[in-house]
């Protein structure tokens, strides 16, 4: 499913600089300062090939994350100005480094940055460097739409599975165990719920229940509305699940608490649950649950683990086991970025990503 989203020009829309026909030159959305508005520069410089493994990718399609506006607002993650966002899109490679075998000029492929201090990845610009071995190739039957707002989502869910667990992507590897997810219908709820269907555990979603169909199309066993009395939540759970093993927050900080005292109160002393958590918090767990943490920079940091996470997920895109998510699509070109900013911040998302279709 998807939605249309035309273009408006919003009253506090930056200016735009006038274009370059150096073809060393691009166009980018940029902060230029804490107090000023994401500006349009279109003679910012095209990134090129440092290293033998890099490819540029001419952007397609950009997709639109909470913290590309929150960092802005709060201050946080800009080393420099102007400072590019920006953390997924797809495209096609315009060029390759010699020590690239995977891809050739005209592949068709899509990203997620998780390097946060290099411009040269982020992706709110028309062209964008990245590592081949931590590139996917866009399989036939995923436009660029939807692949443009599959990365984050999808790596954030399998780090949390591989890295923060330590289980394998293996089919039915989890068969009788249990994983419960508060904050079902984000998009690293949406994926991780198809890896862990998968995987072979019975998946318990505490979401909106607007979103039930969707969930459970997506692989939920149980849908459990998060505005439920913590009371009814526990014994809801408790009906649908003898043990809980694993446990994922993907929501508001302070959610937090009410998980780990979920995990803590529907196990017994025999079993501790491994809980996770994709928002900051000081929540440690308990005695009878063990706090994981969620190391997203290990995607780059340790390429042969993140070459991993592409190869396998790959396999699972192609093989339609993992489908992309819905898509609120705008147009109107990379100055759509700024509209979809501000609708994501004012309006937030319903189990959906937000993606930009760029003027190609």
């Amino acid at each position: 499913m998807k939605v249309l989203v035309d273009r408006q020009i919003q009253d506090t829309f930056a200016p735009v600089k006038p274009i370059s026909a150096n073809k060393k030159h691009q166009t980018a959305v940029a902060i230029v300062g804490y107090d000023e508005p994401l500006t349009v520069l279109t003679e910012y410089p095209k990134p090129g090939i440092t290293h033998p493994h890099e490819v540029i990718i001419k952007n397609r399609s950009i997709g639109i994350n909470p913290v590309d506006w929150k960092c802005h607002q709060f201050r946080f993650g800009i080393h420099h100005f102007p400072w590019i966002n920006g953390r997924e899109s797809s495209g096609v490679v315009e060029e390759a480094g010699e020590d690239v075998k995977e891809f050739e000029k005209g592949s068709k492929v899509f990203i997620v940055s998780t390097m946060y201090r290099d411009n040269r990845t982020s992706t709110f610009q028309e062209y964008v460097a990245m590592d081949s071995r931590l590139v996917w190739k866009l399989p036939e039957h995923i436009g660029y739409n939807q692949g443009a707002g599959i990365g984050v989502g999808l790596v954030t869910a399998t780090i949390i599975l591989l890295d923060s667990f330590e289980l394998s992507l293996a089919a039915n590897s989890q068969h009788g165990k249990t994983l419960l997810i508060w904050g079902g219908a984000t998009v690293v709820g949406l994926y991780l719920t198809q890896l862990a269907r998968y995987l072979g555990f019975k998946v318990i979603g505490i979401a909106s229940p607007q979103n039930q169909s969707y969930l459970e199309e997506l692989g939920a066993h149980t849908l459990i509305d998060r505005n439920l009395p913590l009371e009814q939540i526990i014994d809801k759970v408790f009906r649908t699940a003898a043990h809980v093993e694993f446990g994922v927050h993907c929501a508001s900080k302070e959610s937090t608490e009410k998980l780990v005292r979920i995990l803590s109160e529907v196990n017994d002393q025999r079993l501790k649950a491994k809980f996770s958590s994709i928002v900051s918090s000081n929540e440690p767990g308990s005695d009878l649950v063990e706090k994981r943490e969620v190391r997203i920079k290990r995607f780059h940091e340790d390429v042969e683990f993140g070459h991993q996470i592409v190869r396998e997920t790959s396999k699972l895109l192609e093989a339609g086991k993992i489908k992309a998510v819905r898509t609120k699509e705008f147009r109107g070109g990379i100055q759509s970025v700024i509209d979809a900013l501000n609708l994501l911040k004012n309006k937030g998302a319903q189990a959906e990503r937000y993606i930009v279709e760029l003027d190609n």
